[in-house]
């Protein structure tokens, strides 16, 4: 977590659901809600026409108690729902703003809430010329038969490829966080493509 300097004037309180499964922005993710938190949850949300806020599990797991959490996450929204065959709410949620976990509390139920901060959204840089070789390999990523059902959408700028890649590369926790936490789409670019490079030579 910052410190109590660092917290901005004004956060958000924020309902979040812990996921050992990492979210980007602009990214839709399907999930399976069971537990009686997460439902009530939903509910709530949907009566105020609210999102809540995915997070990565940094200790603990998803289901029971609250888990330990990085202090990173994205605000999400309800973009369709359905009643699975066996009996278990599926939804399809998609990432929004990012934000700053700064405090957080546990209910009774284990619902984990947070006043947060949002952080200033990447701006819309076109993907350059040099990149390209990136553009291909996301392509090739999209074409195996876990990421079809994705439905990822075609990244027009290059904070949509670079987030794009940094959900599908098989990158480690503390890559992910910091490619999630960059405020340059560039440079996030430059950091994957160092990262790839990396992992051909292996």
């Amino acid at each position: 977590m910052k410190a109590e300097a660092d917290r901005p004037p004004s956060t958000v309180h924020l309902p979040l659901f812990p996921l050992s499964t990492w979210l980007y922005p602009g990214i839709p993710l399907s999930l399976q809600i069971f537990e009686r938190r997460y439902l009530d949850m939903l509910a709530e949300q949907s009566k105020c026409n609210e999102g809540f806020g995915i997070v990565p599990i940094r200790s603990g797991r998803e289901v029971g108690k609250a888990p330990g959490i990085y202090p990173i996450g994205v605000e999400v929204r309800m973009t369709d729902w359905h009643q699975l065959p066996n009996g278990v709410l599926g939804i399809t949620v998609k990432g929004e703003r990012k934000f700053r976990v700064f405090e957080t509390e546990v209910r009774d139920d284990q619902l984990m809430l947070a006043d947060v901060g949002f952080l200033h959204e990447d701006p819309p840089t076109q993907i350059p010329e040099q990149y390209e070789g990136l553009s291909e390999l996301l392509r090739q990523l999209k074409e195996h038969p876990a990421t079809v059902t994705m439905d990822l959408p075609e990244p027009d700028n290059s904070a949509d490829l670079g987030y794009q890649l940094s959900q599908l590369l098989p990158l480690s926790a503390q890559e992910k966080m910091r490619l999630l936490g960059m405020a340059n789409p560039l440079e996030r670019l430059d950091v994957i493509a160092h990262k790839i490079g990396q992992l051909s030579q292996d």
